[in-house]
């Protein structure tokens, strides 16, 4: 069995991420900041599947060095093949000021640094193991410009960090492949879609009928892309972001 470690990974599309692996006999570690949370995720995973190993480690990957900590912690217990960069909090969707340095130096932190010490921990053990996936959950954001500055520049850094990280000949030989998944709308507990359907059902049905022509992404969309992309079918695509969004950041 593989394992997988998957960064936020006990609600929203992270949970969605972790059953899918998990029903495909994947070991999976997770971090999260809340331990209940991380408590109950594991619970109903070893339901689904009695056979997998699911270790769990709260942390707040906000605060870097507690990130550092735990991926070491883990790095010394563990082997990563399959890394999974779903942190990716701070993010504010109403701020005073369209630039505001403060929000931006957040969103780094946690998207990208975070994510950034997170390979640098645990690729050498893929080196080893002659094999690795790291995948980086984006944002269909990256494609277009009439979102927060700040929140497109870090998730296209996101997108072009992977890339880069795909061209190196240390990685390709040791058949590692880096790619990213950037989700549109996807309803999620966790989502702000979620919310406003649970506040106006009526004005989320609206907004879905005028702006989402194939309706809201469901978390197994994103889950069954990252299936994919950890098994070997997958071997030939490396250095890709696909995004996931119906379409939507086309029109």
């Amino acid at each position: 069995m593989k394992n997988v470690l998957i960064t936020a990974g006990s609600r929203g599309i992270g949970f969605a991420i972790a059953k899918e692996l998990a029903m495909e006999n994947f070991n999976l570690i997770l971090i999260s900041k809340n331990i209940n949370n991380l408590k109950r995720a594991r619970k109903e995973l070893i339901k689904i599947n009695k056979k997998i190993q699911c270790l769990i480690f709260p942390c707040d990957l906000s605060d870097l060095d507690k990130a550092k900590e735990v991926f070491k912690k883990i790095k010394k217990q563990h082997s990563v093949d399959i890394l999974i960069n779903n942190y990716g909090g701070l993010y504010k969707i109403k701020l005073k000021s369209i630039l505001n340095t403060k929000n931006l130096i957040n969103l780094i932190n946690s998207n990208i640094v975070c994510a950034y010490t997170a390979i640098e921990t645990f690729v050498d053990q893929m080196k080893k193991s002659k094999w690795g996936r790291v995948i980086n959950i984006s944002s269909a954001t990256n494609q277009t410009f009439d979102t927060q500055i700040n929140y497109h520049l870090v998730k296209s850094a996101q997108v072009i960090m992977i890339k880069n990280l795909s061209t190196k000949i240390e990685y390709i030989k040791n058949n590692i492949t880096f790619n990213s998944i950037s989700p549109g709308a996807i309803l999620s507990d966790t989502s702000v879609w979620n919310k406003l359907k649970r506040k106006n059902n009526t004005v989320f049905k609206k907004i879905i009928k005028k702006s989402f022509p194939m309706g809201i992404g469901k978390t197994s969309d994103v889950s069954n892309l990252v299936l994919f992309l950890c098994s070997n079918k997958s071997n030939y695509i490396n250095g890709s972001n696909i995004v996931l969004d119906g379409g939507k950041s086309n029109f």
